[in-house]
Order: structure tokens, then C-alpha cells, then sequence
């Protein structure tokens, strides 16, 4: 599972190493635990497996960015204008910062629908 969540982060721009294995692993335990507590069941079933994976690479990204390592890997402060003489240009008011915020918010909250599928009743 490591490995595909590697590939999937450098999908994203993300090349991932050695030094991430245990983080990766840490977040993998834990969405694996929020899967089953909110689904009532014992074990991911494969419907989920994909589902888990864009999870943990979301929180992997949040936990890097909010460590600030994301900064070097994706310009967050962008150029909102430029001004020569008496011109002035402005950009896309969407920052490169919230685009990644909704990317990660998006890759956290996926697969709502899927996991209310496999979700059982608890007596």
C-alpha cells in the first residue's frame, strides 16, 4: 500500500523517500481506523482501498504543508499583480495556496458516498 500511495503523492508532485515511510505508515493506521469505526466493520474491504489511499495522501499533504515543507515544492505565495508606470496587471484572484488547500480538502473528505455504502448498523 506504501507504494501506491508514493506513486499517487508523485502524481501530485510529491516524491516521497525513505524518510516518509513511517509517516505514511502512521497515517495509513489511522484512516484505516476512522474507515472501520464509521463503517462498524473489521477490516477495509477492497471497495475502499483506493478510497483510503486518497485519504491518507490528503493528510499526508495537509501535515506537510502545515510543517511548511510544502513551500519549497509549490510556490504558495504567487504574484497577484504587476504595476509598470502607469499599467497595471492583476491575476487570477484564486491564490496557489487555496487551490492546494481545496485539492487537499477534496482528497480528505473523498469517497463520503462509497464509505456510507460499506457502513453496517451497530446493535
Amino acid at each position: 500500500m506504501i507504494e501506491e500511495i508514493k506513486l499517487r503523492l508523485k502524481s501530485l508532485g510529491y516524491e516521497a523517500n525513505e524518510s516518509d515511510d513511517d509517516l505514511i505508515k502512521m497515517f495509513i493506521a489511522k484512516e484505516e481506523e476512522y474507515i472501520k469505526n464509521f463503517c462498524n466493520i473489521n477490516q477495509i474491504p477492497n471497495g475502499l482501498k483506493y478510497n483510503l489511499i486518497e485519504r491518507v495522501c490528503g493528510k499526508f499533504l495537509l501535515n506537510m504543508k502545515n510543517t511548511g515543507k510544502l513551500n519549497d515544492l509549490f510556490e504558495l505565495d504567487g504574484v497577484k499583480s504587476v504595476s509598470l508606470g502607469d499599467t497595471s496587471v492583476s491575476f487570477d484572484s484564486v491564490s496557489m495556496e487555496k487551490k492546494i488547500d481545496k485539492l487537499i480538502s477534496s482528497m480528505i473528505d473523498s469517497g463520503k458516498e462509497e464509505l456510507i455504502c460499506y457502513r453496517k448498523v451497530k446493535w
